[in-house]
């Protein structure tokens, strides 16, 4: 039987979560799926906006000002309320249900708490207001039971026209991931170039012949995805899907520096 997926968008106080409404609408629409969105009162923030002399530096611009603890807790109030209404605004025109809630507390561990085995779910590392080299896999650990974790790139734009991009880079050809694939490109009207390795190419090329038909440009790589960063950036994609545990460490945070656009990391079994 077919999943039916929820889409769990998290928001937070910190990243623009424009592409956040807009990727969570572009997957309830291609799956015929509701949005829950989540708005994380971070307790971190609050707590480093509490300590003497504290500054904050802004994703967007890189700028620098001081925060107080009352002005923080201001701007998380205003905030959720913002991306509230934008969602609720965006999804009533898209015709998708959605609902909406507020919490406090830590960022991956509220939204990790909130998820089910049915989500996907959709951050931005951006909220995570105490980033370390391992703060992105921190995050995939925490929420691991979802069905599937889409990671945003900080600042991306959100109008690239560009393939969907499979990375099937591993041992076997993923059924469930290439069928996905095509429900997305499909609703979203782009073109499919898939990345294989040489040694299972002719699988993927069977499997997708099957489920895509002719609709997909296949590129072997030579090596590990690793090597291959530049070529997916080359491709300049809309979207970029991998199966959760075929990337290299490390890899994830290449492929959203370089590739500019959201990242599906599908944990479901297949």
């Amino acid at each position: 039987m077919t999943t039916r997926f929820r889409i769990l968008a998290g928001f937070g106080s910190v990243a623009d979560e424009e592409p956040t409404i807009d990727t969570a609408l572009m997957l309830a629409r291609a799956l015929e799926a509701d949005i829950a969105g989540y708005f994380v009162e971070d307790t971190d923030l609050l707590n480093l906006a509490a300590l003497p002399f504290a500054k904050a530096v802004r994703p967007t611009d890189r700028s620098v000002r001081d925060v107080e603890l009352e002005h923080m807790q201001r701007t998380m109030t205003r905030a959720a309320g913002n991306w509230k209404r934008m969602l609720h605004a965006s999804a009533g025109r898209a015709r998708v249900n959605c609902s909406f809630e507020t919490t406090r507390g830590a960022y991956s561990a509220e939204i990790a708490r909130a998820c089910a085995t049915t989500d996907l779910v959709v951050v931005n590392p951006a909220n995570m207001p105490r980033r370390t080299p391992d703060s992105v896999a921190g995050l995939l650990q925490r929420i691991r039971e979802a069905a599937g974790t889409v990671l945003l790139p900080e600042g991306r734009s959100r109008a690239r026209k560009g393939p969907l991009v499979l990375l099937a880079t591993g041992e076997a050809a993923d059924r469930r991931l290439f069928e996905l694939t095509a429900q997305l490109a499909t609703a979203a009207g782009r073109r499919i170039a898939i990345e294989a390795t040489q040694e299972n190419a002719q699988a993927v090329r069977t499997l997708a012949q099957e489920i895509l038909g002719t609709e997909f440009d296949l590129n072997r790589t030579t090596g590990p995805v690793s090597v291959s960063v530049a070529a997916i950036a080359e491709l300049r994609p809309s979207f970029i899907l991998a199966r959760r545990g075929t990337l290299p460490h490390g890899t994830v945070e290449k492929i959203l520096a370089v590739g500019g656009a959201p990242l599906l990391l599908f944990h479901e079994e297949a």
